[in-house]
C-alpha cells in the first residue's frame, strides 16, 4: 500500500520469456488477468468498508529488468496490448498512477 492505503500492484515485465508466454496460451493470460483485477477490486471494496472512505484506484509498477529485442514480436506485444485493452475497457478510471522502471533502449 501506498501512503493513501492504494494497493500497489507490481509486475516484472522483462523476467517473462516470450516463447513460453505463447506456449501457456494468451487465452489463460486474458482469464488470469482478468481475475487478478477482480481480486484487485474485491480487495479495494474491502479497503473501503475498512476505512470508510471510497477507495478505488490503484498504483502500477512495471519493472522492465531484462526486457529486450526478443519481447518486441508481434505475438507478445500482441498478448501485452490485448490486456492493455481489457483493462481500459473494463477497468477505466482506476488506475491512479504507473510507474516504469529500468526500461532500456528497446522500450
Amino acid at each position: 500500500r501506498d501512503k493513501l492505503l492504494r494497493p500497489v500492484c507490481y509486475e516484472q515485465l522483462g523476467l517473462l520469456e516470450p516463447n513460453d508466454l505463447i506456449k501457456f496460451g494468451v487465452d489463460k493470460l486474458e482469464a488470469g488477468h482478468i481475475r487478478f483485477m477482480e481480486e484487485l477490486t474485491k480487495l479495494k471494496w474491502q479497503m473501503t468498508r475498512e476505512k470508510n472512505s471510497l477507495l478505488y484506484k490503484h498504483v502500477h509498477v512495471i519493472d522492465l529488468t531484462g526486457f529486450g529485442w526478443k519481447h518486441m514480436g508481434s505475438k507478445f506485444y500482441g498478448t501485452i496490448k490485448k490486456i492493455m485493452g481489457i483493462d481500459s475497457q473494463f477497468y477505466p478510471e482506476t488506475l491512479q498512477k504507473l510507474f516504469i522502471l529500468n526500461s532500456s533502449m528497446t522500450f
